[in-house]
């Protein structure tokens, strides 16, 4: 009896988008400025007319330079927006927590256990 042979799909070569490495690249600098030249405790302050102003952490502003960065290159270097998304979920959500004092290192690996479990689900899927 002969055994058939399985053929192996060969892998796409798809062409890098680099409107995302660009992307990372002036996100990674924005994050970078924020973060040696700001203290965490310092607000962005938008004065409206009158003697009313919002005050904007900086936290808040790096947290998403930040988010934006981790995206940009996950995406450019794995060609999946859906990995891009969950890696930025698992980093945020982890630097969330160490600001928020749980820094113990079993809160790390609940968070890792977590994501491992939402990206294997969502590769299922396909």
């Amino acid at each position: 009896m002969e055994k058939k042979r399985t053929r192996l799909r060969p892998i796409s070569r798809k062409r890098h988008n680099y409107f995302y490495l660009l992307t990372a690249i002036l996100t990674l600098i924005l994050s970078g400025y924020i973060l040696f030249n700001f203290s965490p405790q310092s607000a962005f302050e938008i004065s409206e007319l009158g003697n009313f102003t919002i005050k904007i952490p900086l936290i808040l502003i790096f947290l998403f330079s930040f988010s934006i960065f981790i995206y940009s290159l996950t995406t450019f270097l794995f060609f999946r927006k859906t990995q891009g998304v969950i890696f930025i979920a698992f980093i945020d959500s982890y630097i969330i927590m160490r600001l928020a004092g749980l820094t113990h290192w079993i809160f790390l690996v609940l968070v890792i256990a977590l994501f491992v479990t939402v990206e294997l689900f969502i590769l299922k899927k396909k």
